[in-house]
């Protein structure tokens, strides 16, 4: 079963807490920047995070 954008937003929503689903999208928006190789200074003002949260995005990946 493949699920679209909606029903994976209405899921997460169901199974994650508040404070869960924000890290999780967090850290969503890390990977993606850091996939576009936008610099970490960069990204650090435009999603308001630390550096050092930064430097632990690439071991996502």
């Amino acid at each position: 079963m493949k699920l679209n954008e909606r029903e994976a937003a209405i899921l997460l929503k169901d199974i994650l807490t508040p404070n869960e689903l924000a890290s999780v999208t967090e850290r969503w928006q890390l990977v993606r920047e850091l996939a576009k190789d936008t610099p970490q200074r960069e990204i650090a003002k435009k999603l308001r995070i630390s550096i050092s949260k930064i430097t632990r995005g690439p071991r996502m990946l």
